[in-house]
């Protein structure tokens, strides 16, 4: 882990953004606030990748209502009903989602290269979070798509896990 300048930060993830990542307005005004520190986190390995807490939102939630946000129990349970992000994308799938989530979802799966996944933004889960995920780390604020394909490739081992990094901001952004 290493401490990272907010203008820095702010310019990384504003070229992730030209590049194709829509990006949470929410980090960007958090890197705007004095307050808020900055650290990249270097994500060693699968098991610790795959413990990142992904979120519940309606767009998502098919994948996430009322069980384990843990990301890698995300993915299992993906491959486990037999869903890729085309059929989801598709509304081949029914249940509670936003088929445009998932259309994103299945370009960056056909497109996927680690030298492009930049950089998640994480932060410090809160309460309801960790008690969704009891086995979790850090709170996936931003770059839900991204981390979901690669936690799925991952488990399906369609790709060998390389180190990824993520931004760290503290505290929490309300």
């Amino acid at each position: 882990m290493r401490s990272i300048d907010r203008l820095e930060a702010k310019n990384r993830l504003l070229k992730e953004q030209a590049e194709g990542y829509r990006g949470d307005a929410r980090v960007i005004t958090a890197l705007n606030r004095e307050r808020t520190s900055c650290l990249v986190v270097r994500l060693e390995d699968e098991r610790s990748f795959l413990s990142l807490i992904w979120h519940d939102v309606p767009e998502s939630r098919v994948l996430s209502a009322n069980q384990s946000l843990v990301l890698g129990d995300v993915a299992r349970r993906m491959i486990d009903r037999d869903w890729i992000f085309e059929k989801l994308a598709n509304r081949e799938i029914g249940g509670d989602y936003s088929p445009d989530y998932f259309a994103d979802c299945a370009r960056i799966d056909r497109e996927f290269q680690f030298s492009k996944f930049g950089w998640p933004t994480l932060v410090l889960p809160n309460e309801t979070e960790r008690n969704r995920a009891a086995a979790g780390s850090l709170y996936l604020m931003d770059g839900t798509h991204r981390t979901l394909v690669l936690a799925r490739k991952l488990l399906l081992r369609e790709i060998e896990y390389e180190p990824v990094e993520g931004l760290l901001l503290l505290p929490r952004p309300g």
